[in-house]
């Protein structure tokens, strides 16, 4: 279940992307919010285009879902586990996988600014987030999560830029891979083995993310590792993405 709304209906004319004397940076009109901007033949339209957006004088975005959910198995197996899995791996019982709540501070489209955001989750899918040396301790054993249901915080980051250029420091969520810790963010309520074993799922560090356009977005990092904070032995790696989105290469619309 998530919880949000959208409210901007918007023609192709309306688009744009970045900074420009039209709308953008125009001090008439607060187009710099954290629920996003638009133009339309007046001039500005303040708009929420994905996320319910609270304190928005504040510039500050606060959200989030709760997302449940129950795996059948014909077995029925008296361990009641779907192994080997590592998200939704009960069988045949419901499952409460993410009591997910979100504070963000957006950056600006115009100039420069800092911003940041802060992730917590609760629920079955915490062991999805954690991270060695915070929930975890640097051996990989628990800190203060049980076996079934726990806390975790996937994100703790301060960026700095604008929504074209930024860098961003601390905690983020890994840009390896189709699938997701957040739930909005996956198709399907069961993941794919490849989610569970071939990438990472967040990691600690720095990372530049550039936004040229709609169609087109770099991001380039350094990190200590997979889902590690600190561990016995740290060791940096490179991590980094481009990707071409033919769909954004224009105008869409969104009601």
């Amino acid at each position: 279940m998530l919880f949000g709304m959208q409210t901007a209906n918007l023609s192709a004319a309306d688009c744009d992307f970045g900074c420009d004397a039209a709308c953008d940076c125009t001090t008439a009109c607060d187009c710099d919010t954290a629920c996003g901007s638009a133009c339309d033949d007046a001039g500005c339209l303040a708009s929420c285009f994905d996320k319910l957006c609270l304190f928005s004088d504040s510039n500050i975005r606060f959200d989030g879902w709760i997302n449940a959910g129950i795996i059948g198995n014909s077995d029925s197996p008296t361990s009641k586990f779907n192994g080997p899995y590592n998200a939704v791996d009960r069988s045949n019982e419901g499952m409460l996988n993410q009591i997910y709540l979100v504070a963000e501070k957006a950056l600006p489209t115009c100039g420069h600014g800092i911003g940041g955001r802060v992730d917590y989750l609760f629920g079955e899918d915490y062991h999805l987030a954690e991270s060695i040396g915070i929930e975890k301790d640097t051996d990989g054993s628990a800190r203060w999560n049980d076996e079934y249901y726990g806390s975790a915080f996937p994100q703790a980051f301060v960026s700095i830029g604008n929504q074209e250029l930024s860098l961003q420091v601390g905690h983020f969520y890994s840009v390896v891979g189709y699938e997701g810790v957040m739930a909005p963010d996956n198709f399907f309520y069961s993941k794919s083995y490849s989610y569970q074993f071939a990438g990472p799922f967040t990691h600690w560090g720095g990372q530049v993310n550039w936004n040229p356009n709609r169609a087109w977005s770099v991001q380039l990092g350094i990190h200590n590792g997979w889902d590690a904070f600190d561990r016995d032995t740290d060791n940096p790696g490179f991590i980094g993405k481009v990707r071409y989105d033919s769909q954004s290469s224009g105008c869409l619309l969104y009601t």
